[in-house]
């Protein structure tokens, strides 16, 4: 049987991708561990480095960006792999993970794999949109210093200290608009350190 590209020795793959740019771990990370097994094994071993992802997914469309490279994906289960392959190494920690928009399906199929693999997350910065599951995300992460939520869907202000400002040492709650009612809440809750800025309360424990 003749040879083929999963035969390819890995100096020589290495030698190869040298000569597409400095970065080339980088830039072509998610296009090589797609290309065959072979080529997937070796990338996944890289170590990487990226210090942000956002993930969106809506209409049947999902968009993860890696170190603001934007990516596009029709395929949940393809999504869930290039950000496993990269989320898996406990040595990294991200400046910050992003989840927005996003389908529920996908999130809970992204959550179950991170599950399975008993996945502990290193990251410094979450930010979340608050509208549903998203926000499970958090008992994948490891000691997280920042929690951002987009809190548009006014989850009330206790639930949320109750539920994280032991966990982690700043919450920074948004809103669209914020009534009389809602503003009051925030000022009666009894953490000193609360602050506002434009449309963002601010909420260091």
């Amino acid at each position: 049987m003749p040879p083929t590209i999963n035969d390819m020795p890995v100096n020589i793959l290495e030698k190869i991708c040298s000569k597409l740019s400095d970065d080339y771990r980088e830039k072509y990370r998610f296009i090589l561990r797609n290309v065959c097994q072979s080529f997937r094994r070796h990338v996944d071993s890289w170590t990487p480095k990226i210090e942000e992802i956002s993930i969106f997914s809506n209409f049947g469309r999902i968009t993860v960006e890696f170190a603001s490279t934007e990516y596009l994906y029709d395929h949940e289960n393809l999504t869930v792999d290039d950000l496993i392959s990269v989320l898996k190494f406990p040595n990294v920690k991200f400046e910050k993970l992003e989840i927005g928009e996003k389908s529920e399906e996908f999130l809970e199929n992204f959550l179950l794999k991170i599950e399975s693999l008993n996945l502990k997350i290193h990251v410094e910065t979450v930010e979340l949109n608050n509208s549903g599951r998203e926000i499970d995300i958090l008992k994948f992460c490891e000691n997280p210093e920042i929690l951002k939520i987009d809190n548009s869907k006014k989850i009330p202000i206790e639930e949320i200290i109750k539920n994280f400002s032991r966990k982690i040492p700043k919450i920074t709650l948004k809103y669209d608009k914020l009534n009389a009612t809602e503003a009051t809440e925030i000022v009666r809750n009894e953490n000193s350190n609360l602050f506002y800025r434009t449309t963002i309360w601010s909420i260091a424990v």
